[in-house]
């Protein structure tokens, strides 16, 4: 499997270094929802922006009527004498206006506008640094986090960072100035990378191998069949990379792909089926269905990758799934799919990963966020955006609305619609403790921050 662990690049982000997640849910694979931002915004409390000019104008209302008035009680009497009355008037109105508010208001204002402004920086600039360092020192494994560098092996766990940014009030003037600055910029250059890159491309540059998937695949199959599998059939497809990459491997694999989402499917024809030969294009049915409805050819192999299945919510649906998934394979058949867990995978956290460009895509940022999980029915609402090399971002390229499955439950349900036996397979460590890449099967280990796992069912 030296070969296969290509993908096990991004260890931190995606289950020991082997995989990456969140694919889309059914319908959303290819072709994901639109929702909330990339990062957390964390509002800072509205404070103490009071400006000192309001307490100087005041007092110096008073200064001037006193004035007034002093000249106008004075106006009989002699210029010396004026002067002088008018100067001890001028001196007691000064110290008057000073004593009721005028000088003390400035005074205290300044004072605790920049104590209010300078605890608030502070304290945001304490509360933005120890996130970000606490997020830099996290290991663990996150959906969404394999690279796909076909070299590169992972092993070990690796350091995300996960900053989370900070809304200052009183700033709306000067981000309308930053915009329009950034409009006229824009404007002079051209459009961003954000409105001309491909999300599709970029996820599949940051979360996808299907060549060590497909190895994976073939490796459980013979050691369970003693024999080659042929037909492949890719449940929640999206764009169909693992479908097409699946029947380019060899001259006799077919492949089945379903997904719900039509434009999805055209774009994996238009991109990822268009790259491969005219005869293994040939090999690959990609179908426009629903995966609870079944159909196609019997496979010998059906996969249901990145979580796509956190769709269903409820022990019924999920069920119901995997019959079906289990009635569309051959009597040798064999079902593979992945689940993440771990302590940080039911927590709000935001995780970002430098991915190396290809293909003339330029070097990018993923962002894999994690927005809410709740305990009492296991939902979890997660995005992955993208943030480019000029800058611009593309806040929610894909949102997934899931049931975060346990080992035991999964495992439960695919007994219960029939397979036979049902093995997890977790990654290996070396003597240090870092992952080596390959999955061996298991029914005992410690809990992590997080994990990856692959589930095999035989029928």
């Amino acid at each position: 499997m030296a070969k296969a662990k290509k993908k096990q690049a991004a260890s931190k982000d995606k289950a020991v270094g082997k995989k990456a997640a969140a694919k889309k849910a059914e319908g959303s694979k290819g072709g994901g929802k639109k929702k909330a931002s990339a990062e957390v915004p964390a509002v800072e409390e509205a404070g103490a922006d009071v400006k000192p000019e309001v307490a100087k104008k005041g007092g110096g209302k008073k200064k001037a009527a006193a004035e007034k008035a002093a000249k106008k009680s004075g106006g009989g009497k002699k210029a010396a004498a004026d002067d002088k009355a008018g100067g001890k008037k001028k001196a007691a109105t000064e110290k008057a206006a000073k004593k009721s508010g005028g000088g003390k208001k400035t005074a205290a204002t300044e004072k605790a506008a920049k104590k209010g402004g300078g605890k608030k920086k502070a304290a945001a600039a304490e509360k933005s640094g120890g996130k970000k360092k606490a997020a830099a020192e996290k290991t663990g494994k996150k959906p969404g986090g394999k690279k796909k560098a076909a070299d590169e092996k992972s092993g070990g766990k690796k350091k995300a960072a996960a900053e989370k940014t900070g809304k200052k009030p009183g700033g709306k003037k000067k981000a309308a100035s930053k915009k329009a600055k950034g409009n006229k910029k824009g404007k002079a250059k051209g459009a961003t990378l954000a409105e001309t890159s491909d999300r599709h491309v970029l996820y599949q540059l940051s979360v996808q191998s299907p060549e060590a998937d497909i190895e994976f695949f073939a490796d459980r199959y013979r050691e369970l069949r003693g024999r080659e599998p042929k037909v492949l059939r890719e449940d929640f497809c999206g764009t169909a990379f693992i479908s097409a990459t699946w029947a380019a491997s060899a001259d006799d694999r077919r492949a089945v792909g379903v997904d719900l989402d039509e434009a999805t499917l055209e774009w994996g024809r238009e991109h990822n089926l268009a790259r491969i030969s005219e005869d293994a294009r040939s090999r690959v049915d990609l179908r426009q269905e629903n995966v609870l409805d079944g159909g196609g050819e019997k496979a010998d192999l059906t996969c249901a990758m990145n979580f796509s299945y956190g769709v269903f919510k409820t022990r019924a649906e999920l069920r119901r799934y995997l019959e079906v998934a289990h009635a569309s394979l051959a009597d040798d058949g064999v079902f593979i799919t992945e689940l993440y867990g771990g302590v940080e995978a039911v927590i709000e956290v935001v995780d970002e990963r430098e991915i190396e460009g290809s293909e003339g895509v330029d070097d990018f940022v993923y962002v894999w966020e994690q927005a809410s999980y709740n305990p009492i029915n296991h939902e979890t609402l997660c995005h992955i955006h993208f943030r480019l090399k000029d800058g611009s971002t593309i806040d929610n390229a894909f949102t997934y609305d899931w049931r975060l499955w346990t080992i035991p439950e999964l495992r439960e349900l695919l007994y219960e619609a029939g397979f036979s036996s049902v093995r997890v397979f977790w990654e290996a460590t070396d003597a240090s403790g870092d992952g080596t890449g390959e999955y061996v099967p298991t029914e005992k280990e410690d809990n992590q921050e997080s994990w990856l796992v692959y589930i095999v069912a035989a029928k």
